[in-house]
């Protein structure tokens, strides 16, 4: 049954707030990492501990992938959400331990757990494919937008509320969630993924290349940009002022996405061609993070322009990653396709995150700078300012600019790619012919526009033909 006015079934609410509350997992995985005292001075386990996250995504996407061909959408969603249960539960159980071999490990599955959200965004679409990918454009943004503003709320601590009140919570709403899902319409259970040419067809897929690519390029250095809190704290922000912060940016995450999306969606009333140029041209968030702190974060103490340009990158990065997923899931148009190139696309961008602190220091090394390694310490992280800032200057702006270039480079192939908009076009999501005797072509905005002219001037001409008849 509808949900809203836009096409949004409540099947689809049910299933988007799985998707929401992926980042519960993440953040108990970060309360685990900061209260496990074998890691405070193991510097090396903390690096590995991080890409055994990105590890177990990789590991992650070829098991739901494999799953998905064997059980149906509605119960491998359930058993999801049942393990994320589980794991969160046995996070204390790992600090009783207290082993940075077990929270290597801990890490690693989770990592498997959290690639399962993918699950959820692409079958909160089951019911829109074939009228083009493109009516869901403000439904990403919002799931998109209420999951990284959840995530940075997680982060804060407010005195006087209780410490352990999100676990219940969270317990309450997986079970209902596990219950609505496993009841879910029989388009949810009675399919799973068949075979396809997903595989022999990608070299003609060519957005969806370019795009992974870039992010691919962009999370080759994730470990050097994404280190914002603790650039805040260097630059001389409290924890609790970073918590303020955090709540901040997610209040404009929200209404800065809502409204782009939003205007792209009134925009895209004939065709993609703002949704094309909006992916293909927002610069990557990690460019104006390294900026940010190469330009501001040690001109003044607590400084409220290096915080105001933090949160503008944070939103650019998530409406860019926002806007990337919904080219990615237009272009593939087929359901099948965006569940295979949605889990093998995030496994290449994982691995790359994976090696991302390596990376890093080797793409630094040759300015004799590291955003990994001290080059006064051995193995400890680095501890002075300015050589800090050169180390994430130098590393991830060649990455950063190779990242935007992919982008660019598919703007070309954008509309040649996009099958179906909004149900109409020579082919349909599946890749069949609508019609017997149909094909595309492509037409110039200026034709259109002397043809729109030539129809006035003719219609000016008959009317003028008429009056001088009736005199």
């Amino acid at each position: 049954r509808p949900f809203t006015g836009d096409g949004c079934l409540r099947i689809h609410a049910v299933i988007a707030l799985g998707y929401i509350i992926s980042p519960v997992m993440d953040a108990r995985l970060q309360y685990l990492l900061s209260n496990a005292k074998s890691l405070e001075h193991r510097y090396t386990f903390e690096i590995m501990s991080l890409s055994a996250g990105h590890v177990g995504c990789l590991i992650g996407c070829y098991i739901w992938l494999r799953l998905s061909r064997a059980v149906p959408a509605n119960l491998l969603m359930a058993v999801a959400l049942f393990t994320n249960q589980l794991f969160f539960s046995l996070t204390n159980t790992f600090l009783t331990f207290d082993s940075p071999v077990l929270i290597v490990l801990f890490e690693l599955f989770c990592g498997v757990l959290t690639t399962s959200r993918w699950l959820f965004l692409i079958w909160n679409f089951n019911e829109d494919f074939h009228g083009g990918f493109q009516i869901g454009t403000r439904r990403v943004a919002l799931i998109e937008s209420l999951r990284s503003c959840l995530a940075g709320l997680l982060t804060v601590q407010v005195e006087g509320l209780p410490t352990g009140i999100v676990s219940p919570i969270f317990s309450a709403l997986n079970l209902l969630l596990i219950i609505m899902i496993v009841l879910a319409p029989s388009c949810y259970s009675s399919y799973v993924l068949p075979s396809t040419n997903f595989w022999r067809e990608l070299k003609d897929h060519k957005v969806y290349l370019l795009l992974i690519l870039s992010m691919s390029l962009n999370g080759l250095v994730a470990f050097a940009w994404m280190n914002t809190d603790g650039w805040l704290s260097m630059n001389g922000w409290t924890p609790s002022e970073v918590s303020i912060i955090q709540v901040i940016q997610a209040a404009v995450l929200i209404i800065a996405l809502s409204a782009m999306f939003m205007t792209l969606h009134r925009m895209s009333i004939w065709g993609p061609w703002a949704m094309r140029d909006f992916t293909c041209f927002l610069p990557p968030g990690s460019l104006l993070f390294s900026l940010a702190f190469w330009e501001l974060g040690h001109l003044h103490y607590r400084s409220y322009l290096f915080v105001a340009a933090l949160i503008v990158g944070a939103v650019v990065d998530v409406a860019r990653f926002a806007a990337f997923w919904t080219a990615i899931l237009t272009t593939l148009a087929n359901k099948w396709y965006a569940l295979l190139g949605a889990f093998a696309g995030f496994a290449v961008i994982q691995a790359c995150q994976a090696v991302s602190p390596l990376a890093s220091h080797i793409i630094a090394w040759p300015w004799g700078v590291s955003p990994t390694w001290s080059g006064l310490v051995p193995w400890h992280p680095e501890t002075s300012l300015a050589t800090y800032q050169k180390a994430v200057m130098v590393s991830v702006w060649p990455a950063a600019i190779l990242a935007y270039v992919a982008q660019i480079m598919a703007w070309r192939y954008f509309l040649p790619e996009v099958l179906t908009y909004k149900g109409h076009g020579n082919l349909m999501p599946n890749g069949v012919k609508g019609w017997e005797a149909s094909e595309t072509a492509f037409v110039k905005g200026s034709a259109i526009g002397a043809a729109h002219d030539d129809e006035d001037s003719n219609s000016e001409t008959s009317d003028s033909e008429d009056e001088g008849r009736r005199s």
